[in-house]
């Protein structure tokens, strides 16, 4: 329940469920296997992090990098290392996340598998961004733009997501035209993928909004606030 409900963009939902789950977990009604219990701190880590509780998802996914490094092999490995380098950026810790999200591209680089790995460079992206190192940032949007279109396409969902990442960086540059193209093609990518009430799609319209804003094309701006206040009505009545 708990991950249909992160799946669906219903994260209180889903917080709820995963608390449950530790829950029972503690009270001992239910045993997890090292495979299973590395999931449920991974999600856990996941669903902490969308609902902005930093602390307890940079314990979640520490705990499943423990995990990982018995159970899993090759690429596996470090996909709760690059959440967690995450969860440092957005705490502000640029130098650890930076550290970690290097490690992630030696590794899987290594490993062979190159979505992974542009995973890794789209988020070490955005920490160049929020050094204001704009000039390594894009040349890692970049990287991670061809990595994703060689291996999942140009319309897959991490395309649209890395779009995103160029379009912030052209954003930061002044290039308000550009940035409203990238939004325009991103939002095309990712709305048939994750429907119309998804916290991503606001997320894409704030930024489209306030694009439109910096341009002057306040009508449009204000069209694309009143989606993402539609979406945030959904979500506080929606419930999985």
């Amino acid at each position: 329940m708990a991950e249909m409900a992160l799946k669906s963009g219903d994260y209180h939902a889903a917080l709820r469920n995963i608390e449950a789950a530790f829950q029972e977990m503690e009270m001992a009604r239910t045993i997890f296997d090292g495979i299973d219990l590395h999931r449920l701190y991974h999600l856990a880590g996941k669903i902490y992090t969308c609902t902005q509780r930093y602390r307890q998802a940079e314990l979640a996914f520490r705990a499943a990098s423990e995990l990982a490094r018995q159970l899993l092999r090759g690429s596996d490995r470090w996909s709760d290392t690059r959440h967690l380098a995450e969860v440092y950026r957005l705490q502000g810790k640029l130098s650890e996340a930076h550290s970690l999200y290097q490690q992630c591209i030696n590794g899987l680089q290594e490993s062979g598998d190159k979505a992974a790995a542009a995973k890794s460079l789209m988020g070490a992206a955005d920490v160049e961004l929020d050094s204001g190192n704009l000039d390594g940032a894009e040349t890692l949007v970049r990287s991670a733009l061809d990595l994703f279109e060689w291996n999942l396409g140009s319309r897959s969902y991490w395309y649209g997501r890395c779009l995103l990442k160029l379009a912030r960086l052209r954003f930061l540059q002044g290039k308000r035209s550009e940035c409203q193209e990238l939004l325009d093609r991103a939002r095309d990518i990712l709305e048939p993928l994750i429907g119309p009430h998804h916290p991503l799609r606001a997320l894409v319209l704030d930024k489209l909004a306030r694009c439109l804003q910096e341009t002057g094309d306040g009508e449009q701006a204000e069209e694309c606030l009143a989606e993402v206040r539609t979406i945030g009505r959904y979500l506080a009545t929606y419930d999985v």
